[in-house]
């Protein structure tokens, strides 16, 4: 067997040509072993740490890194394999990843995916594409990479290494070692495999996935990798230097030879390929041991040590993956890799490249897409996006759908619903409107309002007619309008917006998902995550509506930055939609828009299927749900009815969201929220309260709680924002 075997070793490099060290790679040997860098030595001390270890090159064109995603199974794993003290019953959607490494002519695989579409089939996994195929969409072929990394044994890493006839294979020994073993013990009783797999619940596999997570063709190929001199075997658990900027680090314990990658990028930062060593970014966010390992101790200590010495962390199946990071354009599920574009440190507010551009692509609806066209499905959407919480421009929608509503235009509708009474916004082009402080309304015929628009009158700029409740004040159309499939639970709408050329919309964000449909004109959105919730200056608890408004205005041209000077901070995204086009706004998103031309479009307000998982799981989404919340006990909290609402707080929380998204939150959820309410209302107690008392518990004194459980809790709207209403004194947390 012409089995290449090296030690771990702490050395230093030494400047080589990058075509030597090209030449090196393609001729299959390390450059360790061309006398190009120290060789290793057998007898040196085991590395310990990382820290010793790795250090950042200085002056050194690092290394472009690209993720794959090559598929993705919404059934996914139970949390308990992924997550330590994880439930069995809970199962959580996963990611099928491999990653590239490029520099100066050099292509460095990690991992080649699978092939098998039996097992895509029995583990659920969709839009699968094997690594082959997914180079190929960046004009690469299987000639074009130099070494493979392969972080373990298990059959979704290693399964496509038979589509690399000439790469350099690199693999810990123990790893090795492990799967020639369970291929000796079981490779002749194929009822042990079938046992182990119906324990998984996967069935029969046909032999593909014999033992313990492991093909048998997989370790045939490695064999034949072995015979002809391509395979390299690293020694020990600590860290190899594959190439300069590019280690490898065992041993997570997620296997017994199992290793995750470290990479210099081309920005100077070290990124962290964890592989399955840590799962899911719950592993390194709450620092918890993956479920399926050798050693949970060994495996936390592990990663502890990646994410001491990491700029950026990538976890080995976390469906969240792509949101972070720029696709390639064209290219669905390739990535480039830096750090999080969400947390980037922008450039001076004046440039333009403070907002990145909205990831879009064609929309393809319920229709299957062809492998290597360049669009979206709705399974796509509801996955990558829905799921994530990130935003998503779906383009030519009218394409997809023959309903009425594309061909709409301002003269059929003054013509079908001339009548109808509407309700629009005036004095739009105010500051206080633009800060979404007053919002004055009125009413009047849809027919005027069009005609004002249409005949471009003076009077159309300080007239705007939003959320137009279609069902209700425009019902001769309704049934012209389209819901795309992944719509699956309404929260309110479907709302039609005619805006005048030049109308500015004060940023806020939703409760809600939403989705915006431009029927005809053209409008220019900005998007803020919903982690820039104190850098965007909402207005004090108490305000009045449905949304939360940002006081900062001119976020499109020139933002007052002395007056926010946090703002500075704020990264943001942009897009123009056309005639055709949708949009994607999640839940808690800011989100500010402009109209380049007159414009129709319709938007609807909705909750995904992971709608209340993202309330109750992501931090920057809970703290905007939050502040949302403590706005609307503001906005009751100076009428008569409040302190029933606090007799029987717990589910008057309970009712209100119900009522409000159409979803039924957990008690324990409405007790941990009314216990967090009760907190904030005692710190911030005055005498105009109207549960205030001069001494002891104020909450004792509390009225019986309504025995018809009438919900009383609710939002003051635009009718109170108009100036009607109880007048609310700000506050601030």
């Amino acid at each position: 067997m012409a089995t290449t075997v090296v030690s771990h070793c702490n050395f230093s490099w030494q400047p080589i040509p990058a075509a030597s060290e090209k030449q090196c790679l393609r001729n299959g040997h390390t450059p360790f072993s061309l006398g190009l860098f120290p060789q290793p030595k057998s007898n040196i001390t085991k590395v310990k740490t990382l820290n010793s270890s790795i250090q950042k090159y200085g002056n050194f064109n690092g290394w472009k890194v690209l993720g794959f995603l090559h598929g993705y199974s919404e059934i996914g794993l139970p949390k308990s394999e992924l997550v330590a003290g994880g439930s069995n019953r809970d199962r959580v959607p996963m990611g099928y990843y491999f990653f590239l490494l490029q520099r100066t002519g050099i292509n460095i695989l990690v991992d080649t995916g699978f092939k098998s579409a039996h097992l895509a089939e029995t583990f659920g996994i969709k839009n699968h594409l094997t690594a082959l195929e997914m180079l190929k969409l960046c004009n690469l072929s299987s000639e074009d990479i130099d070494i493979i990394i392969l972080s373990h044994g298990h059959w979704d890493h290693i399964g496509g290494i038979g589509d690399f006839p000439a790469s350099k294979i690199i693999m810990r020994t123990d790893e090795y070692e492990w799967i020639k073993k369970i291929h000796t013990q079981f490779m002749h009783k194929p009822k042990y495999a079938n046992r182990w797999c119906n324990k998984m619940g996967l069935g029969d596999p046909k032999h593909e996935l014999w033992a313990n997570g492991i093909q048998k063709s997989s370790f045939e190929l490695l064999e034949k990798a072995s015979s002809n001199g391509r395979l390299t075997l690293v020694d020990g658990t600590g860290v190899f230097e594959v190439s300069k900027g590019v280690w490898s680090v065992g041993n997570g314990s997620h296997t017994p030879g199992s290793q995750s990658i470290v990479v210099q990028n081309d920005e100077h930062e070290l990124i962290s390929l964890c592989i399955d060593n840590a799962y899911l970014y719950e592993n390194l966010e709450r620092e918890v041991p993956i479920g399926s390992c050798q050693s949970p101790s060994n495996n936390l200590a592990f990663i502890h040590q990646l994410i001491e010495k990491s700029d950026v962390l990538i976890p080995g199946h976390d469906i969240k993956i792509t949101s972070y990071y720029d696709q390639l354009e064209n290219i669905p599920g390739v990535f480039e890799i830096k750090t999080k574009r969400i947390m980037r440190e922008r450039n001076a507010l004046g440039k333009r490249d403070w907002l990145e551009n909205i990831e879009a692509f064609e929309y393809f609806g319920d229709n299957s897409r062809a492998k290597g066209s360049y669009g979206i499905t709705d399974e796509d959407v509801r996955m990558l996006y829905l799921n994530t919480n990130s935003p998503l421009v779906m383009k030519k929608a009218n394409k997809v759908s023959n309903k009425a509503c594309f061909q709409w235009n301002l003269s059929y509708l003054r013509e079908k619903c001339s009548d109808n009474v509407v309700i629009v916004r005036t004095e739009t082009n105010r500051l206080l409107y633009r800060q979404g402080k007053r919002v004055p309304i009125e009413k009047m015929p849809f027919g005027r309002y069009a005609t004002q628009i249409l005949e471009e009158q003076k009077c159309r700029t300080r007239y705007y007619l939003a959320a137009c409740n279609i069902k209700k004040a425009l019902p001769e159309v309704n049934h012209e309008v389209y819901i795309p499939s992944f719509v699956k639970k309404v929260h309110k709408g479907p709302f039609l917006w005619v805006a005048p050329k030049g109308h500015y919309e004060f940023c806020h964000f939703d409760p809600d998902d939403g989705l915006l449909i431009v029927l005809s004109g053209k409008k220019t959105v900005r998007l803020f995550p919903p982690s820039h919730l104190d850098e965007m200056y909402p207005n004090g608890l108490g305000s009045y509506g449905r949304t939360i408004q940002s006081q900062v205005d001119g976020i499109g041209a020139s933002p007052n930055l002395q007056q926010y000077p946090k703002f500075e901070n704020v990264r943001g995204y942009e897009t123009v939609l056309e005639s055709g086009d949708m949009l994607y706004i999640p839940a808690f998103w800011w989100h500010q828009v402009c109209s380049n031309e007159m414009t129709l479009s319709i938007n609807i307000f909705w909750g995904s299927q992971s709608f209340l998982h993202k309330v109750q799981h992501f931090p920057d989404v809970r703290k905007c749900f939050d502040y949302w919340l403590l706005n609307v006990i503001e906005q009751n909290r100076f009428f008569e009815s409040f302190n029933r609402i606090l007799a029987n707080l717990k589910n008057q929380i309970h009712r209100f969201l119900y009522n409000t998204w159409g979803e039924m939150i957990s008690l324990d959820f409405a007790e941990e929220l009314a216990e967090g309410i009760m907190k904030y209302l005692l710190e911030s107690m005055s005498s105009n309260d109207v549960f205030f008392v001069n001494n002891g518990d104020p909450f004792k004194h509390l009225p019986p709680p309504d025995e018809k459980h009438t919900q009383r809790l609710k939002i003051r709207g635009l009718m109170h924002r108009n100036g009607n209403g109880a007048q609310v004194k700000s506050r601030q947390l």
